[in-house]
Protein backbone atom coordinates (compact mmCIF):
# COMPACT_ATOMS: atom_id res chain seq x y z
CA UNK A 1 0.00 0.00 0.00
CA UNK A 2 1.41 3.55 -1.05
CA UNK A 3 1.39 6.16 1.63
CA UNK A 4 -1.32 9.00 0.69
CA UNK A 5 0.97 11.30 2.97
CA UNK A 6 4.43 10.73 1.14
CA UNK A 7 3.25 8.95 -1.99
CA UNK A 8 5.80 5.95 -1.01
CA UNK A 9 8.88 8.74 -0.61
CA UNK A 10 9.16 7.68 2.99
CA UNK A 11 9.75 11.40 3.99
CA UNK A 12 8.03 14.89 3.19
CA UNK A 13 7.84 18.36 3.66
CA UNK A 14 6.42 20.29 6.62
CA UNK A 15 6.00 23.86 7.37
CA UNK A 16 7.26 25.01 10.97
CA UNK A 17 8.34 28.43 12.76
CA UNK A 18 11.83 29.28 13.20
CA UNK A 19 12.50 29.72 16.76
CA UNK A 20 15.41 32.33 16.03
CA UNK A 21 13.67 34.59 13.30
CA UNK A 22 9.96 33.44 14.03
CA UNK A 23 9.30 32.94 10.18
CA UNK A 24 7.51 29.90 8.47
CA UNK A 25 10.07 27.95 7.16
CA UNK A 26 9.82 24.26 5.27
CA UNK A 27 12.27 21.33 6.11
CA UNK A 28 11.86 17.92 5.92
CA UNK A 29 10.99 15.38 8.61
CA UNK A 30 10.24 11.22 8.15
CA UNK A 31 6.77 10.45 7.09
CA UNK A 32 4.57 9.00 9.34
CA UNK A 33 4.79 5.73 7.58
CA UNK A 34 8.64 5.46 8.18
CA UNK A 35 7.95 5.91 11.91
CA UNK A 36 5.33 3.77 11.93
CA UNK A 37 7.20 1.39 10.37
CA UNK A 38 10.14 1.27 12.36
CA UNK A 39 8.33 1.68 15.94
CA UNK A 40 6.30 -1.28 14.63
CA UNK A 41 9.52 -3.49 13.39
CA UNK A 42 10.92 -2.60 17.16
CA UNK A 43 7.97 -3.92 19.19
CA UNK A 44 5.93 -7.10 18.04
CA UNK A 45 2.76 -6.21 20.27
CA UNK A 46 2.32 -3.31 17.70
CA UNK A 47 1.92 -5.46 14.82
CA UNK A 48 -2.01 -4.97 14.63
CA UNK A 49 -1.20 -1.57 14.70
CA UNK A 50 1.49 -1.24 11.86
CA UNK A 51 -0.48 0.90 9.54
CA UNK A 52 -2.54 3.39 12.31
CA UNK A 53 -1.12 5.56 14.52
CA UNK A 54 -2.18 8.87 17.26
CA UNK A 55 -1.14 12.35 16.49
CA UNK A 56 0.43 13.93 18.73
CA UNK A 57 -2.41 16.56 19.47
CA UNK A 58 -4.90 12.75 20.32
CA UNK A 59 -2.28 11.65 22.55
CA UNK A 60 -3.66 10.84 26.16
CA UNK A 61 -2.30 14.24 28.19
CA UNK A 62 -2.48 12.04 31.46
CA UNK A 63 -0.17 9.35 30.06
CA UNK A 64 3.32 11.86 31.15
CA UNK A 65 6.66 10.99 29.72
CA UNK A 66 9.57 13.25 29.43
CA UNK A 67 13.04 11.07 28.47
CA UNK A 68 15.29 14.19 29.57
CA UNK A 69 13.81 13.89 33.00
CA UNK A 70 12.83 10.86 33.76
CA UNK A 71 12.85 11.26 37.80
CA UNK A 72 9.84 13.38 37.45
CA UNK A 73 7.95 11.02 35.50
CA UNK A 74 5.06 9.66 37.08
CA UNK A 75 4.70 5.35 36.96
CA UNK A 76 1.12 4.02 36.52
CA UNK A 77 -1.43 1.26 36.82
CA UNK A 78 -3.72 1.78 34.03
CA UNK A 79 -6.87 0.43 32.66
CA UNK A 80 -9.40 0.48 30.02
CA UNK A 81 -8.78 0.21 26.14
CA UNK A 82 -5.80 -1.93 24.84
CA UNK A 83 -5.45 -0.52 21.45
CA UNK A 84 -5.62 3.10 23.28
CA UNK A 85 -2.41 1.90 25.00
CA UNK A 86 -0.81 0.33 22.33
CA UNK A 87 -1.33 3.31 20.10
CA UNK A 88 -0.22 5.61 22.76
CA UNK A 89 3.34 3.86 23.59
CA UNK A 90 3.76 3.63 19.18
CA UNK A 91 3.39 7.77 19.06
CA UNK A 92 5.71 7.69 22.17
CA UNK A 93 7.89 5.68 20.09
CA UNK A 94 7.42 7.33 17.01
CA UNK A 95 8.21 10.71 18.42
CA UNK A 96 11.22 10.07 20.17
CA UNK A 97 13.04 7.91 17.91
CA UNK A 98 15.46 9.58 16.57
CA UNK A 99 15.97 11.69 19.68
CA UNK A 100 19.80 11.65 20.52
CA UNK A 101 20.11 9.69 22.47
CA UNK A 102 17.08 7.86 22.08
CA UNK A 103 15.11 6.53 25.60
CA UNK A 104 14.72 2.90 25.00
CA UNK A 105 10.85 2.18 25.19
CA UNK A 106 10.07 -1.66 26.46
CA UNK A 107 6.56 -2.54 25.42
CA UNK A 108 5.30 -6.45 26.24
CA UNK A 109 3.99 -9.38 28.05
CA UNK A 110 5.14 -9.87 31.86
CA UNK A 111 5.07 -13.33 30.94
CA UNK A 112 8.04 -12.05 27.99
CA UNK A 113 9.30 -10.38 29.88
CA UNK A 114 10.57 -13.48 32.60
CA UNK A 115 11.80 -15.38 29.70
CA UNK A 116 13.30 -12.61 27.47
CA UNK A 117 15.17 -11.48 31.06
CA UNK A 118 15.26 -14.32 33.82
CA UNK A 119 15.33 -17.54 31.47
CA UNK A 120 18.46 -19.02 29.56
CA UNK A 121 17.68 -18.14 26.74
CA UNK A 122 18.28 -20.36 23.31
CA UNK A 123 21.30 -19.47 22.48
CA UNK A 124 22.89 -20.63 25.82
CA UNK A 125 23.02 -17.05 26.86
CA UNK A 126 22.09 -15.87 30.41
CA UNK A 127 19.96 -12.41 30.52
CA UNK A 128 19.96 -10.76 33.94
CA UNK A 129 16.94 -8.65 35.29
CA UNK A 130 19.29 -5.96 36.12
CA UNK A 131 19.15 -5.41 31.85
CA UNK A 132 16.08 -4.15 32.29
CA UNK A 133 17.61 -1.06 33.48
CA UNK A 134 18.79 0.03 30.33
CA UNK A 135 14.95 1.08 29.16
CA UNK A 136 13.79 4.70 29.97
CA UNK A 137 9.94 3.57 30.22
CA UNK A 138 8.57 -0.42 31.16
CA UNK A 139 5.41 -0.71 29.88
CA UNK A 140 4.05 -4.23 31.18
CA UNK A 141 0.77 -5.86 30.32
CA UNK A 142 -0.17 -8.04 33.25
CA UNK A 143 -2.94 -11.03 33.56
CA UNK A 144 -1.14 -13.29 32.85
CA UNK A 145 -3.09 -16.92 32.26
CA UNK A 146 0.20 -19.48 32.40
CA UNK A 147 1.64 -20.38 35.65
CA UNK A 148 4.67 -19.60 36.72
CA UNK A 149 6.01 -19.34 39.77
CA UNK A 150 9.08 -16.88 39.23
CA UNK A 151 6.76 -14.86 37.96
CA UNK A 152 5.92 -12.87 40.96
CA UNK A 153 9.41 -12.58 41.84
CA UNK A 154 10.09 -11.29 38.16
CA UNK A 155 7.40 -8.24 38.69
CA UNK A 156 8.35 -7.58 42.14
CA UNK A 157 11.94 -7.23 41.19
CA UNK A 158 11.27 -4.89 37.94
CA UNK A 159 8.81 -2.31 40.31
CA UNK A 160 11.69 -2.61 42.71
CA UNK A 161 14.45 -1.77 41.09
CA UNK A 162 13.02 0.93 38.97
CA UNK A 163 11.67 2.95 41.73
CA UNK A 164 14.89 3.00 43.23
CA UNK A 165 16.34 3.69 40.07
CA UNK A 166 13.32 6.56 39.73
CA UNK A 167 12.47 5.21 36.19
CA UNK A 168 8.99 5.37 35.01
CA UNK A 169 7.25 2.14 34.74
CA UNK A 170 3.57 1.46 33.38
CA UNK A 171 1.36 -1.89 34.43
CA UNK A 172 -1.52 -2.86 32.73
CA UNK A 173 -4.69 -4.17 33.18
CA UNK A 174 -6.73 -6.06 31.14
CA UNK A 175 -10.50 -5.48 31.16
CA UNK A 176 -10.97 -9.05 32.89
CA UNK A 177 -9.32 -7.45 36.04
CA UNK A 178 -9.62 -4.33 38.17
CA UNK A 179 -7.34 -4.43 40.82
CA UNK A 180 -3.63 -5.67 41.03
CA UNK A 181 -4.39 -7.93 43.39
CA UNK A 182 -6.75 -9.81 40.05
CA UNK A 183 -3.33 -10.29 38.52
CA UNK A 184 -2.85 -13.44 40.49
CA UNK A 185 0.33 -14.76 38.33
CA UNK A 186 2.30 -11.61 39.25
CA UNK A 187 0.39 -10.26 42.18
CA UNK A 188 2.50 -10.13 45.49
CA UNK A 189 2.44 -8.48 48.62
CA UNK A 190 5.81 -6.89 47.35
CA UNK A 191 4.30 -5.64 44.52
CA UNK A 192 1.90 -3.64 46.44
CA UNK A 193 4.50 -2.21 48.43
CA UNK A 194 6.50 -1.16 45.64
CA UNK A 195 3.28 0.05 43.50
CA UNK A 196 2.05 1.90 46.31
CA UNK A 197 2.74 5.17 45.23
CA UNK A 198 1.37 4.45 41.25
CA UNK A 199 -1.30 6.80 39.77
CA UNK A 200 -4.21 5.04 38.39
CA UNK A 201 -5.53 6.05 35.01
CA UNK A 202 -8.10 4.98 32.67
CA UNK A 203 -7.46 5.90 29.00
CA UNK A 204 -9.61 5.25 25.74
CA UNK A 205 -8.63 5.17 22.21
CA UNK A 206 -8.29 9.20 21.07
CA UNK A 207 -10.19 10.65 18.26
CA UNK A 208 -7.47 11.15 15.53
CA UNK A 209 -6.66 8.13 14.96
CA UNK A 210 -4.86 7.41 11.37
CA UNK A 211 -5.08 4.73 9.04
CA UNK A 212 -3.73 5.10 5.80
CA UNK A 213 -6.16 3.16 4.00
CA UNK A 214 -8.33 6.50 4.09
CA UNK A 215 -7.63 9.35 1.51
CA UNK A 216 -10.38 11.43 3.38
CA UNK A 217 -8.20 11.75 6.37
CA UNK A 218 -4.69 12.95 4.40
CA UNK A 219 -4.54 16.56 5.60
CA UNK A 220 -5.65 16.31 9.16
CA UNK A 221 -1.67 14.50 9.23
CA UNK A 222 0.03 17.14 6.95
CA UNK A 223 1.37 19.00 9.55
CA UNK A 224 2.89 15.88 12.04
CA UNK A 225 5.77 17.74 13.05
CA UNK A 226 5.06 20.77 11.40
CA UNK A 227 3.71 24.88 12.70
CA UNK A 228 4.08 24.97 16.56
Amino acid sequence: MICLLCNGQRERMVKYIHPYTKRVVSRTEPCLCFLSDLATNDCRLLEPWRMAWLLPEAQDPNLVFNPADLASCPSYIIKGSYSALALNVKALMMKYRFMEPKPLIHFSQAIDVLHDFYVEQKDGTSPQLSDTNRFSLMVICLGTEEANKALKTVIAQIAYTRQRDRKPTWFYLPSSRQALSQCTQEHSPELDSYTAGYKALTIALAKGQIDLSVSAQKDDAANFGGLR
